[in-house]
């Protein structure tokens, strides 16, 4: 009994000592939940630990020549681990480090360094930003030959976070068109939206913890899921093109005080967009505007509604496709006012009697009408017919453009409650619809094309280094848009517009202009108001077309507000300095006398493409004496009624010289020879990370210091 006594008070002792313990537990855990809760989940979320997102280095949009439009340049925040070095790699080392620190930064003293680093040691801190500011690339390479840092975070404890930033090299250039991307990396508008899914990569993701001062400290695992870069586009965009284009439509804004504009150049063969601006124009005050491109009016809805008499064309190529209209036939058009039910049409042409031909020359709303209303407005077979041959030009119907925010096209239909008898006179003369200047742009080169229709393109190629991943080749939307004859015709009108009809202040010369003016009045209800849209569409040269423009200036409030007087000129200086600059099209002047200019002023100091200057020279009206021979580089010499071009020779070998020179050009050349390029400053080329004629960088990086 004695034994089995003992047996059991050891069993009830032990029970004893587990409800005891049991009890300790539960009433700890009851403490720390409710009595020391705020403590414990401070703790926590000090110590926490989370898996971040690690952004994708986004791709480049390039120009065309690989001129960079858009990159990530990469900068890094420098922190360190002060627990990682080794007792006797931390003693030897570390006053050389802050040396290193201090010289490099100058933000404190060697002594300042020691201290702050040291103490963080001390403290068993496992996490110290070492200098607020981001160093870049090239110094990160610098850095990590310095004592400690050189041995690395596992086992120096070094940490470089990568942080790329989005830059633009050409600023505010066709700041619409490339787009913009939000604080999260996400492009919002243009190519930047456009591409987002190619340019931004797929994102990785790593292991941070949480630690005292709130900053997140990246942690070493092999769970670290790295990073897919993103793809890199090229365009179809010439930038000499593009800031010409930019230039001239800024200067018409201004010139006429307008509201917004914007201008197109397409390449006729291919329907490769060359250049694409999108101004706005906002008065500050009495005395000051500001430029800037806030919305892409060449395929948005803004600019779409009643594109006006440029669209008279898809009328004329209609009735000689369709009709047995002759440009011999005659139309009444009256005194210039002519009434439809109760809406009255009125007219700036000349009035009376007018072939088909002048009728379509001097913009004749009552003569493009009447003819419209009698071929195609007698029954609903003509008026289907109509609709379906403009949607068979792409004009009702969305050319499924690269960049998106494409205005919806709209034109009525007769079984449509919005359908008049006054619908088909107004719609031929380009209201009561709705078409973007980008598709009026695309008919008028087809018509250049000798009809055959380009899809309009702005992006031709998706790559990856070096390797092309996708090709955006021309194509054709419509194989023939009209007969032969009827296209023959509609080029005869559109040069006759030049010469003697709406157009006739931008004849030149020097080429062949071929286009039509377009001037609608801004409709709120079914009352218009005094506020005008003018547009010239055309191509040039007009007897070998090589590229078609459109130029849209909406509600000027200087001038007379028409096409052929607002529009027009822009198109005009846009299609000059195009012709200079090309030598394709260009006629070689062999003869004639020069008048004395001032040259004092032209930049002799910097160096530049000879076609670039060229150009700025013909503008300028200087005679230009050219010993450059076959060099494209050359620097102007200021001489006593000319200005001469001296060969600048680009080394064949190892890094060149653009000191100098523009940042377009610098890029330019160095892009061309594989270099990757980022830059700091503004203005032009002060300095490069890597000497003149040194051969090139084995990681393929330079730096440029602009001022």
């Amino acid at each position: 009994m004695s034994i089995k006594r003992d047996i059991l008070i050891r069993v009830q002792l032990s029970f004893l000592a587990v409800i005891v313990v049991s009890t300790a537990i539960v009433a700890k855990i009851a403490f720390v939940q409710f009595v020391e809760q705020d403590k414990w989940q401070t703790i926590a979320k000090e110590n926490a630990l989370d898996r971040k997102i690690i952004k994708a280095t986004r791709g480049d949009i390039y120009a065309e020549n690989d001129v960079l439009l858009a990159t990530s340049v990469p900068s890094f925040k420098l922190s360190l681990d002060p627990m990682i070095a080794s007792d006797s790699l931390y003693r030897k080392d570390i006053k050389v480090l802050c040396d290193s620190l201090s010289n490099h930064f100058q933000d404190k003293t060697s002594e300042e360094y020691y201290r702050k680093i040291n103490d963080a040691r001390l403290a068993k801190r496992r996490y110290l930003v070492l200098t607020n500011r981001l160093i870049n690339y090239y110094e990160q390479q610098r850095l990590e030959k310095w004592p400690i840092f050189k041995m690395g975070t596992r086992r120096g404890g070094v940490i470089f976070e990568k942080i790329d930033k989005r830059t633009y090299p050409f600023g505010e250039l066709a700041e619409r068109l490339i787009g913009r991307i939000d604080e999260k990396g996400d492009g919002i508008v243009g190519l930047e939206k456009s591409f987002d899914d190619t340019l931004g990569g797929i994102n990785g993701d790593a292991l941070y913890q949480k630690i005292a001062g709130g900053h997140w400290k990246p942690i070493q695992t092999n769970s670290r899921v790295r990073p897919v870069d993103g793809f890199d586009i090229y365009t179809t965009i010439d930038i000499n093109m593009q800031e010409i284009v930019n230039k001239e439509l800024r200067d018409g804004l201004e010139k006429y005080q307008a509201d917004y504009g914007c201008a197109v150049v397409m390449d006729v063969k291919t329907g490769y967009i060359k250049a694409m601006a999108n101004l706005n124009r906002k008065v500050i005050d009495s005395t000051n505007t500001s430029i800037s491109e806030i919305y892409n009016y060449a395929i948005g809805d803004l600019a779409s509604e009643d594109p006006g008499s440029t669209f008279k064309i898809a009328s004329a190529l209609a009735l000689f496709n369709h009709t047995d209209i002759q440009m011999s036939d005659t139309v009444e058009t009256g005194n210039r006012r002519f009434r439809y039910g109760d809406a009255v049409m009125t007219d700036d042409g000349p009035g009376g009697r007018l072939t088909v031909q002048q009728a379509f020359e001097y913009s004749s709303n009552i003569g493009v009408s009447k003819l419209m209303n009698l071929h195609f407005n007698q029954n609903d077979q003509q008026r289907n017919l109509l609709i379906d041959y403009f949607n068979n030009l792409w004009l009702a119907q969305p050319l499924n453009f690269q960049i998106v925010g494409e205005a919806q096209p709209l034109f009525k239909r007769p079984t449509d409650n919005t359908w008049s008898g006054t619908t088909i006179p107004w719609m031929s003369i380009g209201y009561e619809s709705k078409v973007s200047p980008l598709q009026i742009l695309t008919l008028y080169n087809a018509i250049a094309n000798n009809g055959v229709m380009m899809k309009p393109q702005i992006v031709k190629e998706v790559r990856k280094a070096n390797r092309r991943l996708k090709k955006y080749s021309p194509t054709i939307l419509n194989q023939q848009i009209a007969s032969p004859e009827a296209l023959r015709r509609v080029k005869t009108i559109l040069r006759g517009v030049v010469q003697r009809g709406t157009a006739r202040l931008v004849n030149s010369r020097d080429y062949q202009i071929a286009g039509k003016t377009g001037t609608a009045q801004k409709r709120v209800g079914r009352v218009y108001r005094k506020i005008y849209k003018t547009s010239f569409a055309g191509y040039f040269p007009a007897d070998n077309p090589k590229y078609s423009c459109i130029v849209m200036v909406y509600n000027p409030k200087r001038g007379k507000r028409s096409g052929g007087t607002i529009a027009a000129p822009v198109f005009r200086k846009i299609a000059d300095q195009l012709h200079a600059r090309d030598v394709e099209m260009r006629k070689i002047v062999t003869s004639g006398t020069f008048n004395r200019v001032d040259i004092s002023n032209f930049p002799i100091k910097h160096i530049g493409h000879k076609k670039d200057l060229d150009v700025i020279a013909k503008e300028l009206g200087i005679v230009t004496v050219d010993s450059s021979g076959t060099m494209d580089w050359v620097k102007p010499i200021r001489r006593k009624v000319a200005v001469q071009w001296k060969k600048h020779r680009m080394s064949s070998r190892g890094v060149p010289n653009v000191i100098g020179m523009t940042l377009r050009d610098a890029l330019y050349i160095l892009e061309n020879r594989k270099l990757k390029v980022s830059f700091a400053g503004r203005g032009r080329v002060k300095s490069q990370s890597v000497m003149p004629g040194a051969s090139m960088p084995s990681d393929g990086k330079i730096l440029l210091i602009l001022r």
